[in-house]
């Protein structure tokens, strides 16, 4: 077997077949993002800011859906506050604890990316077919829930 047909379990395996899925489809949605006014905003601000409740949500919580260190999620938080996406606060129950919750233009940016979102989904359904994408969106949610 050649070297080159022995390597390709490293790019068609499971595993990298959804990393660059989800690379493909970030990278769709920030430069939907980036022609809308968020130039700003990088990938890894969107990952912070998608496990963020409307409501607000602790840095520890954060850190945890998105598996980040507290130090981690806490930086990214600034950064996105430095971009005016987010406010943090201090915890009215837990001193140490800090809050981070959306200011208006976090919340437009969540409100556009929702409708981004659904664009791209129907980008890739049309990619796949839509029996193929409804089947393959199910699958994924029972392997996450599992």
């Amino acid at each position: 077997m050649s070297a080159e047909k022995s390597a390709t379990w490293r790019q068609e395996n499971f595993g990298r077949l959804l990393l660059d899925t989800l690379r493909l489809f970030e990278t769709k949605l920030h430069k939907q993002l980036e022609g809308n006014g968020f130039q700003d905003v990088r990938i890894v601000h969107l990952q912070l800011m998608r496990n963020v409740d409307d409501e607000g949500t602790t840095v520890s919580e954060i850190a945890a859906r998105a598996g980040y260190t507290k130090q981690a999620a806490s930086q990214i938080a600034v950064a996105c506050a430095e971009r005016d996406l987010v406010v943090i606060e201090p915890s009215t129950t837990d001193r140490r604890s800090k809050i981070v919750k959306f200011t208006r233009r976090g919340q437009d940016l969540i409100t556009r990316s929702r409708q981004m979102i659904a664009e791209i989904e129907q980008e890739f359904s049309n990619v796949v077919g839509s029996e193929d994408f409804a089947l393959t969106s199910k699958a994924l949610a029972k392997l996450r829930n599992s």
